[in-house]
């Protein structure tokens, strides 16, 4: 189960990675998987830790196979800083920056911070098999469910996401892990009461430490809209607490806005996200 297959240096989608937007084209998420598993995995072992993922998917992304190269642009003895670009017939259709930081120990005093010691709620266990859980405040902390049509509401939502490969055969990276997290945001703060009515073409997230093993959370924390531009705001965590923030930006798409009210466990067989997640 894994959202690319690696054929002689080109990245081939699955079923899994197909959009839910359009059937031909590749989903947001599993392009910032891609991107994750590729820029982790080309960091130099020098100690530096992740500490901030950006992705612009800059044109549609055709469902067909991806030439990617990753580059190190800054290297020193504190920061790294490599580039992504992904091509399709000789065209650029989404880049993406990985930076990372070399941790040092905290500077004496205090500092305010928000909501100190609060931790967004992880699902009951949490479930270790692969699939995506959702949540919202209205429900309780507790009652997770599985279809997005559950959440199809104004309440504030998160999810509990365990992920399948980005590569298939290449164990996901933290840095995968994280940059896919955090592409759903716009999933989470755009999602209202008459389905998702906005889309993202970025995704920045950043980073204080790396993630636990197993699941990762995504909780809205602040949706702005005005004039059919959003941006939205989500706290990425694990099972020990908040560990960094995703921003992105989205245009309004009103007229083809994805209405998950009649959705069953169907949806989840569309060829997104959700259906590499699903329960097997």
């Amino acid at each position: 189960m894994a959202l690319f297959v690696r054929t002689a240096g080109t990245s081939h989608p699955s079923g899994y990675a197909r959009s839910q937007w359009d059937p031909e084209a590749v989903n947001g998420t599993a392009v910032a998987a891609l991107a994750g598993q590729e820029l982790g995995d080309h960091a130099s072992s020098t100690g530096l830790v992740p500490a901030r993922f950006s992705l612009e998917l800059l044109r549609r992304v055709r469902f067909a196979g991806l030439e990617t190269t990753v580059v190190t642009t800054r290297k020193g003895a504190n920061i790294e800083v490599l580039d992504w670009s992904s091509h399709q017939e000789g065209q650029l259709v989404a880049r993406a920056t990985l930076t990372l930081l070399r941790e040092s120990r905290q500077p004496p005093g205090e500092f305010w911070t928000a909501e100190r010691g609060a931790r967004p709620p992880c699902p009951p266990g949490p479930p270790t098999r692969p699939g995506l859980w959702w949540n919202h405040d209205g429900a309780g902390p507790d009652l997770w469910t599985e279809q997005p049509r559950d959440v199809q509401n104004a309440q504030r939502k998160r999810i509990w996401i365990n992920h399948v490969e980005a590569i298939e055969g290449v164990p996901m990276s933290s840095v995968a892990r994280l940059a896919a997290t955090a592409e759903l945001t716009n999933t989470i703060t755009a999602l209202g009461s008459t389905g998702i009515g906005y889309i993202n073409h970025d995704t920045t997230a950043a980073f204080t430490r790396a993630p636990a093993a197993g699941g990762l959370g995504l909780e809205a924390h602040q949706h702005l809209a005005a004039a059919g531009l959003a941006v939205n705001v989500a706290q990425l965590y694990d099972a020990e607490g908040v560990l960094g923030v995703a921003v992105v930006s989205s245009l309004s798409v009103a007229e083809r806005r994805l209405d998950l009210s009649d959705t069953g466990p169907e949806w989840a067989d569309s060829g997104n996200l959700s259906r590499a997640h699903r329960a097997s």
